[in-house]
């Protein structure tokens, strides 16, 4: 998991590079400083959208081993994870 949240966090890098790279082309200032503002805030959001899914994963998993009283919040807590990572990869950009 944590894997592929790294692989997804290098390829938004790579696309920010590239955006950055052609805006610049353009040679307007305010585009610039638009795209490299719009890539910290897709970056911060991404980072704690990988970061919660990791913890409540764990979580998780943890009660899920522990004990089946916990089984209902293991479950809404993984689904809530997976909603949250959907959400994110799917808002418009």
């Amino acid at each position: 998991m944590t894997a592929t949240g790294s692989i997804g966090l290098v390829a938004v890098f790579a696309v920010d590079f590239l955006s950055l790279f052609w805006v610049a082309r353009l040679g307007s200032q305010k585009l610039k400083v638009t795209v490299g503002y719009a890539s910290q805030l897709q970056f911060v959001a991404l980072s704690v959208s990988i970061g919660l899914t990791i913890a409540i994963s764990a979580t998780a998993s943890r009660a899920l081993y522990v004990t089946r009283v916990w089984s209902d919040f293991a479950a809404t807590a993984l689904a809530f994870a997976i909603v949250a990572r959907l959400a994110n990869a799917i808002r418009p950009k």
